[in-house]
């Protein structure tokens, strides 16, 4: 049978959902096969308060040593952080402390929830949008099917997100044209829980649909294996592998 063209996929699990030191989930990750990871920078060991210059480049240093990918940063903030004038200032702050991480190792995208152009004061994606530009970052938005306002406004689909809201995971991977900048591993259970293709429980996600989908958009950014509130993350990796590697597709799925 003909399948999927060949595609050197980088899987990446979400190394904070780990609940170890950055330094030891990384090399564990490598030692088990993965190439990629994603960091979240509010997280213990990984925010820019944490990592100075020196530590930015050790980190790089480690990834580059291990032949692993850095896909991207989360940085996610409470919706009510941007729409409160007590505190939007400081999510633009945090924001642009994520984004000079993310420059310093590789340029890396952004992944967060930004509000709806419509719902803040216009100054206030602008400065996210402005800095964002000036480190040559993209940002990867992962609100439901979001407006695109900026050159530096991406979009991030999580098929969990997606989901949930009723919303097509597959179809807005092609909605999405050249702003794609963060693609996501997630489903839903029949329960609507937050669950991993490959867990043994049968979820809402046609992985086959949407890889082909994530082929035909071009994309080679990698995929994020996001391990957020997941009982056991750890014990999920192995058989999400399987699962993403079984999903091959004949040429009448395209």
């Amino acid at each position: 049978m003909d399948t999927l063209p060949i595609h050197d996929w980088v899987l990446s699990p979400t190394i904070a959902s780990l609940e170890i030191a950055p330094r030891i989930a990384i090399d564990r990750l490598r030692r088990q096969g993965w190439r990629g990871v994603q960091l979240d920078a509010r997280a213990v060991g990984t925010t820019p308060r944490e990592l100075g210059e020196s530590a930015r480049r050790d980190l790089l240093s480690l990834l580059r040593r291990g032949n692993q990918l850095l896909t991207g940063l989360d940085c996610w903030i409470p919706d009510h952080g941007w729409k409160s004038s007590q505190t939007v200032h400081q999510a633009i702050d945090v924001m642009r402390s994520a984004i000079d991480l993310a420059g310093d190792l590789g340029r890396c995208a952004v992944s967060t929830i930004l509000p709806a152009a419509d719902e803040v004061d216009g100054g206030v994606l602008e400065a996210v949008f402005s800095h964002a530009s000036s480190q040559g970052v993209r940002i990867a938005d992962h609100r439901i099917d979001p407006v695109m306002v900026d050159a530096a406004h991406g979009a991030g689909i999580d098929p969990a997100a997606y989901l949930s809201a009723g919303s097509d995971p597959v179809r807005a991977i092609g909605a999405v044209e050249n702003r794609l900048a963060c693609v996501r591993l997630t489903d839903l259970d029949e329960a609507g829980h937050r669950m991993l293709p490959g867990t043994g429980t049968k979820g809402r996600l046609d992985l086959v649909a949407y890889k082909v989908a994530i082929v035909l958009r071009g994309w080679s950014g990698g995929v994020v294996v996001d391990l957020r509130r997941l009982p056991e993350p750890a014990s999920a990796l192995p058989g999400v592998w399987a699962a993403w590697n079984a999903a091959d597709a004949s040429p009448g799925d395209w």
